[in-house]
């Protein structure tokens, strides 16, 4: 097997996963609703309960690649869009928030 030299993997680590995660969500569900789509249209489009589109728009459930590729087709998205708006002062607050709850434990 060969691999592109070209495609470069992202690794977050866990707790930014997360924040990755969720960042995704609120664009997912900022680009909805200038769409002017409920959750239930989005999810009826992509065929995805409602329910596993709020998970998603929450960041509490990752979003597959095949998901997230649907959803930003019925949206009229480029996927990458969803990523580059992730700074790093996002991901750098995702570890004060960290060090503050180990603190408090």
């Amino acid at each position: 097997m060969t691999t592109n030299p070209e495609v470069t993997h992202i690794r977050f680590p866990v707790g930014q996963q997360q924040c990755v995660d969720q960042h995704i969500g609120r664009m997912i569900r900022l680009h909805r609703k200038a769409c002017g789509l409920t959750p239930r249209d989005l999810s009826l489009r992509v065929g995805l309960r409602a329910r596993a589109l709020r998970r998603f728009e929450t960041g509490n459930e990752r979003i597959g690649p095949k998901i997230l590729a649907d959803i930003c087709t019925a949206l009229d998205v480029n996927p990458v869009g969803l990523f580059e708006s992730i700074d790093s002062e996002t991901l750098r607050s995702t570890k004060q928030v960290r060090s503050v709850r180990s603190g408090l434990s």
